[in-house]
């Protein structure tokens, strides 16, 4: 088998399970179903001399092979893209094939046979499997029923040996190639996987009634695999736990790891409908995992490319811990043309990517650290950081593709989209406003997100694009920057502290970076979105717009929020702030009225005289966990008598109860009055503790003027409720020197809760 070099699986976006989990043929800009370009050859003859094969039937597609260099002030960088081979014959073959008791009572299922390693009454089996083939095996729609599978033994050594398979193919199966369920020490090494559906290497936690058991499958080593072509099955396993039907219909991956201690170093994934690496799913994670600070624990030199989805996709609220131990939750990871993102990570903690090396993706790296302080909480972590280190970025490298429509002619190389304005499918997502997504280096989500020594090339110029669809009609222009904002309207709002430092871009010819960073446009009437609340703090000046600034989204209430007025780039929507006239937070206010009903106003005085308002869309129903985002400014000196004040609106409607938060400021020590619609005070607390009649001020400029941390004044009048609050740290470093970095400000207030 040789592996696609190209984008696969033109039909990844989903429109809900309802509508059978893919987009339509009309949005498919003329890729057939699935699209897949990996082949699958039989070797007719070997020449030594020029070490070469021949084989039976030509290849269809091109197939990839080369080390794409780029120039920086301080030396080259280089990144390969190069197709696999594997080899699928072995000595030992243990095949299956569908039986007719399969068809006629089985209703057609695929009904093959399969090799599971079962604990017995009186001890455990014990297995050693070399150059074995594994083909047509499984049981499709069954659980439990996959080519090779260790089945909860626990700690499956014996005599201090570990089990293991290893150098042996695994091919044409209907579910999976390899399962490890609740079972600990056993090795999965240099074996070849070929042609499954719902995943192919997957390490398990999780019992048959759905529950997961957070710590069985542990220990496990998954070095120097390859797994190509996982596809989708028709339907999710029988009596399969709701959590896991996504992960079988829409994002099948070839590796599939739900927890992070295990030794994965050296696979390679090419070819999934879905991601090559699916890890530790935040659905089925149990809290408060965490990676050993030992040998036991490693994701390292994993390749990832030609993927439906994400080359890795790390969806889990874990915790690594790098600071103590200086251990990498992911280092020296590759991905390249993935159709979405080639790292898409997310944590809860702190959490260290370094020296990865992506190309030609959608998007090289997506990070969504939680994005939340809940230093409040003692069962919880404080602000996650997640930290991307001395990684290299590729825009679109010389390997162009195979162009199928007329806006890959236009790119004159294949493109990841795959159809018209990129409307995101999946159901209940946003859609988004532009007409054609960006390609960039970082794509902007959540936070606190730290990018520090990162080398960036062949990112050109924006670009117009026809239609891919071949019976479609218009233009647009294709995006193309280093570093933008989240690819969708968001309601969510960023930690405003996510920083770069020490950035390279590429000096070579024909390795241009146009644009280091620039923002996508948003529909103002829409709401505030995370789009327009995207703040990058760029330490250094390795962005071009000088050392200790803010550059933001091109809004006038950014200035509001400023004792001063910054400079605006119009050509990249960017407003730019030093970091001496502003220390952003993050403000979150939820009400108890129906968030999807309603929108927020924000009025904010400008320091330096004028007002700016910013109205906030209300989130949709479901998600009360969140009300209304957006940043803003603090200081320690008002220049005017309304400085520091932001009254909110919500038009008809007036709340009784609120939450509000004001997290992620630098700086400690800072007041701010939030004034809020209220009727009737009847309890307020700040961080947990009742403010009483000591806390009062019996009007707003005596407010204002308080020499107390918190404070409140009720206009019972103008039914307006006034809190004071003056920024502390939360959480576990508070009141060390790394505090206020690693933890931020967090004040958290409450009426009538």
């Amino acid at each position: 088998m040789i592996a696609s070099t190209d984008f696969e699986y033109a039909d990844q976006w989903v429109n809900g399970l309802e509508n059978g989990g893919l987009i339509t043929a009309d949005m498919r800009g003329g890729h057939d179903p699935g699209y897949i370009q990996g082949e699958e050859r039989v070797v007719e003859s070997v020449d030594p001399v020029n070490q070469g094969v021949v084989v039976t039937v030509a290849l269809l597609h091109q197939h990839w092979s080369s080390a794409i260099s780029a120039t920086f002030a301080g030396g080259s960088e280089t990144i390969e893209e190069r197709a696999e081979i594997g080899n699928l014959t072995r000595s030992v073959v243990i095949r299956g094939e569908e039986s007719a008791y399969s068809s006629s009572v089985r209703g057609g299922t695929r009904h093959r046979g399969h090799v599971i390693l079962l604990p017995l009454v009186s001890g455990l089996p014990y297995c050693e499997v070399d150059w074995a083939e594994f083909r047509n095996l499984g049981v499709e729609g069954k659980l439990g029923r996959y080519p090779f599978h260790w089945h909860m033994l626990g700690d499956a050594r014996q005599g201090g040996n570990r089990p293991y398979l290893r150098d042996c193919s695994i091919h044409h199966s209907v579910n999976r190639f390899v399962t490890v369920h609740n079972t600990k020490y056993v090795d999965v090494e240099r074996n070849v996987g070929y042609d499954a559906l719902g995943a192919g290497y997957f390490l398990e936690d999780a019992d048959e009634e759905g529950n997961p058991l957070g710590e069985e499958t542990q220990f496990v080593v998954l070095r120097d695999n390859l797994g190509m072509k996982v596809g989708r099955p028709l339907a999710h396993v029988q009596d399969y736990p709701e959590i896991y039907q996504e992960l079988e219909l829409i994002d099948p991956s070839v590796y599939w790891i739900q927890h992070p201690n295990q030794i994965v170093e050296g696979n390679h994934a090419a070819g999934a409908a879905g991601h090559g690496f699916y890890l530790a799913p935040g659905a089925t994670a149990a809290a408060g995992w965490s990676h050993l600070a030992t040998g036991e624990s490693k994701f390292r030199n994993n390749v990832s490319h030609s993927n439906g989805q994400h080359g890795f996709y790390h969806q889990s609220l874990v915790s690594w811990g790098w600071q103590a131990d200086d251990a990498p939750a992911g280092e020296g990871l590759v991905a390249w043309k993935n159709r979405r993102y080639g790292i898409w990570w997310r944590t809860k903690g702190v959490s260290l990517l370094r020296g990865c090396r992506l190309a030609d993706n959608k998007s090289g790296y997506y990070p969504a650290s939680s994005g939340r302080q809940e230093a409040h909480d003692g069962n919880l972590p404080p602000t996650c950081r997640l930290v991307f280190e001395d990684g290299v970025i590729f825009g679109e490298t010389s390997n162009r593709g195979k162009i199928v429509n007329l806006a890959e002619m236009d790119a004159v190389r294949s493109l990841p989209q795959t159809y018209w304005n990129f409307m995101r499918q999946d159901a209940g997502a946003v859609a988004h406003e532009s007409n054609w997504d960006t390609l960039n280096a970082v794509e902007s989500y959540d936070g606190r997100n730290v990018v520090t020594g990162l080398k960036v090339a062949y990112f050109e110029d924006d670009r117009p694009l026809r239609n891919p669809n071949p019976n479609g009609s218009g233009s647009a222009i294709q995006r193309i920057a280093a570093i933008t904002q989240v690819e969708y309207n968001s309601k969510y709002c960023e930690d405003p502290r996510n920083d770069v430092t020490s950035v390279q871009f590429a000096t070579g010819s024909g390795q241009t970076v146009v644009n280091p960073i620039g923002f996508r446009l948003t529909n103002a009437s829409l709401g505030f979105s995370m789009i327009r609340s995207t703040v990058v703090h760029d330490k250094d000046g390795s962005l071009g717009y000088g050392a200790d600034v803010y550059v933001c989204y091109d809004d006038p209430f950014f200035d509001a929020n400023a004792t001063a007025s910054g400079t605006v780039d119009t050509a990249r929507n960017l407003r730019i702030l030093p970091t001496t006239t502003a220390d952003f937070a993050q403000f979150e206010i939820s009400t108890n009225l129906p968030a999807s009903s309603q929108k927020m106003t924000v009025t904010t005085s400008h320091l330096a005289g004028g007002t700016a308002s910013l109205v906030l869309a209300g989130m949709p129903s479901g998600t009360a966990d969140y009300g209304f985002n957006a940043p803003i400014g603090l200081d320690n000196f008002p220049a005017i008598a309304d400085g520091g004040v932001y009254r909110c609106s919500f038009g008809s409607q007036v709340p009784e109860a609120y939450e509000i938060k004001i997290q992620f400021a630098e700086n400690e020590g800072v007041p701010t009055i939030i004034g809020v619609p209220l009727a009737t005070l009847i309890v307020l607390k700040v961080n947990e503790v009742p403010l009483g009649v000591q806390d009062k001020e019996n009007d707003l400029p005596s407010l204002l003027g308080s020499s107390k941390p918190n404070a409140y004044f009720h206009d019972t009048a103008g039914a307006m409720l006034y809190v004071r609050t003056t920024t502390i740290v939360l959480g576990l470093n508070a009141g060390t020197p790394d505090g206020p970095d690693i933890d931020g400000t967090r004040n958290f207030i409450q009426v009538n809760q």
